[in-house]
């Protein structure tokens, strides 16, 4: 259900954006109109991925994480290895509060939902805060997803972007 009711949403969006360019009144090419399909048909949801598990997309590569560290609120937070475990990358989002619904960000650092991804290059933070959607947040149940978010070792300037959907059992 949840994908018809995205598809439905790239669909109408696509509409809406292709007419607003198309009847601006200057016909003298189609580069706009190009333009505003291809950010319209850019994801806006990541698939939902098995429960204990993470997606995510770290410039371009694409990995699963599936060995579940922590579910928990507070600072412990959420923590996901690979399958194996001397592999990378890992996730841990930190201070995480279960009681927030909307208007959550991740950040590098410190504070509320701070996060940390370690690869074999390095460990990345994000540079800026980023949106993160809550996608379920039952008794049982948390999901989160983070789209196209800067990150860098250390926190400086992006060389890099994540997006992540995490779903997992609370413990």
């Amino acid at each position: 259900m949840r994908i018809s009711k995205l598809f439905q949403i790239l669909i109408i969006s696509s509409l809406i954006v292709t007419n607003i360019v198309s009847c601006d009144g200057n016909k003298d090419g189609n580069d706009k109109s190009i333009i505003a399909l291809l950010a319209a048909n850019s994801f806006a949801s990541l698939p939902e991925p098995d429960v204990d598990t993470v997606t995510m997309i770290v410039g371009g590569n694409n990995f699963v994480l599936t060995d579940k560290l922590d579910c928990k609120e507070g600072a412990t937070g959420i923590g996901f290895l690979t399958n194996d475990a001397d592999q990378m990358p890992t996730l841990f989002i930190h201070n995480v509060d279960f009681s927030v619904n909307f208007g959550v960000n991740v950040t590098g650092g410190a504070g509320p939902f701070h996060v940390d991804i370690d690869t074999a290059s390095g460990t990345y933070f994000p540079t800026t805060t980023c949106p993160a959607s809550i996608m379920e947040n039952s008794l049982t149940t948390y999901d989160l997803q983070v789209i196209n978010c800067g990150v860098s070792p250390f926190g400086g300037g992006a060389t890099n972007t994540v997006s992540f959907r995490v779903r997992c059992t609370k413990d």
